[in-house]
């Protein structure tokens, strides 16, 4: 079996956002764009996907590869010029966009219970999810549009192939 790729887990999420009927859009970032603009043509409410970092964690005989996954749920407060309800319209959007991040914890959690996938394959994602690891975190104002939301990080423990490609290396 092949490591769990970053290609993979970009897919899975990136569907995830495509699947949310509160997601507009999604796709992933990297956080230099914070200090700028949002990107164009992008309409809230935007699920921000972070490359996963991957840990190893274990001993020889048990050895897992640990990734620590972040999606970001961004909407934009419909502030009136005079300011006058400022703080009442972003904590509409910081509740509209917890709610995401725990609807998607819920998918998550769902996905990883099923131990094959539609064409009886072995599902990738099951018993993978940390139960304890997740965690919601405000941010904002980010991007120059003053976006506010939530950040959800969670972590997969995945098995990982130990084997080497020989195709790949001189053998002697």
């Amino acid at each position: 079996m092949q490591n769990v790729s970053h290609k993979t887990l970009i897919e899975y999420f990136e569907a995830l956002g495509e699947c949310s009927a509160d997601v507009a859009a999604s796709f992933r970032w990297n956080t230099i764009e914070y200090q700028n603009r949002l990107r164009s043509g992008v309409t809230p409410t935007v699920m921000l996907i972070d490359s996963p970092q991957v840990q190893e964690e274990g001993s020889t005989t048990n050895l897992m590869d640990v990734h620590n996954c972040a999606l970001t749920f961004l909407g934009k407060p419909d502030v009136p010029t005079a300011k006058v309800d400022a703080y009442a319209n972003q904590n509409e959007v910081l509740e509209h966009c917890q709610q995401i991040a725990f609807e998607f914890r819920n998918k998550l959690r769902l996905d990883a219970s099923v131990p094959k996938d539609a064409e009886g394959n072995k599902n990738w994602l099951f018993g993978a999810i940390v139960v304890n690891s997740f965690n919601f975190l405000k941010v904002g104002p980010v991007f120059t549009e003053n976006m506010y939301g939530y950040r959800l990080e969670f972590q997969l423990k995945i098995k990982p192939c130990v084997c080497i490609d020989t195709e790949k290396w001189c053998v002697e």
